[in-house]
């Protein structure tokens, strides 16, 4: 029990040190989740054929066109279909990575900047830029697409 306390203690001082910047991507998976709920999943034409490609690269097969990685990111999450959507799935993929992407910029202008400053201030920016709170919930597109 001693060195789960101690776990916990170690924990809530790196948070507390960092207060700001945990308050800041709490703040961005609020805005994401949020335009999430008001603009809803942005499906297109692409989304169809990544995942026509994808059900292609499960069995077996290859198809002629294909133009990036995102399909067979996609074949991982396929044979979850019967406990969690597609679409869901990939959501909960786009809003972590988007978080470890705002996450990083903190981390690369605190160490080019020796500024932490400056770093909350970058991080606070990329957490409410509308490109960056749209990609996520792009769904199964490249890009994020405003509705």
């Amino acid at each position: 029990m001693g060195w789960l306390t101690k776990k916990a203690h170690l924990i809530y001082f790196k948070i507390k040190g960092n207060f700001y910047l945990v308050f800041i991507l709490a703040a961005a998976l609020f805005f994401r989740i949020y335009s999430l709920a008001v603009n809803g999943l942005g499906y297109t034409i692409d989304s169809q054929n990544y995942i026509k490609q994808a059900k292609l690269l499960l069995d077996g097969h290859y198809s002629l066109y294909f133009p990036n990685g995102f399909p067979l990111i996609i074949t991982f999450f396929l044979p979850l279909k019967n406990f969690i959507s597609l679409g869901t799935s990939i959501i909960i993929l786009n809003l972590v990575l988007s978080l470890i992407t705002v996450y990083l910029i903190y981390k690369i202008c605190r160490e080019s900047f020796s500024n932490k400053y400056i770093a909350y201030i970058a991080v606070a920016i990329a957490a409410i830029y509308p490109n960056q709170i749209t990609i996520p919930i792009g769904g199964l597109q490249r890009i994020g697409i405003p509705h």
